[in-house]
């Protein structure tokens, strides 16, 4: 198979795998493409967002950017 065929298969199997990922069953084109492609429906603080922009820098560095 090549490349493109690969891609194709996967991405059809994560459609179909992902219908009822948000909740409710997703029967619009659209919508399964947005679900195959990014399934995070949010940025949120449950995980799906960056954490440094809920809790602030990391112990690692706020170490290096200390004083000496």
């Amino acid at each position: 198979m090549s490349n493109k065929a690969i891609r194709r298969h996967h991405y059809r199997r994560l459609q179909k795998t992902r219908k009822n990922y948000w909740g409710r069953e997703l029967t619009d084109k659209s919508e399964l493409g947005i679900v195959a492609n990014t399934p995070q429906p949010c940025s949120c603080i449950g995980g799906c967002g960056h954490m440094r922009q809920a809790y602030g820098p990391t112990r690692q560095e706020l170490r290096n950017n200390a004083p000496i």
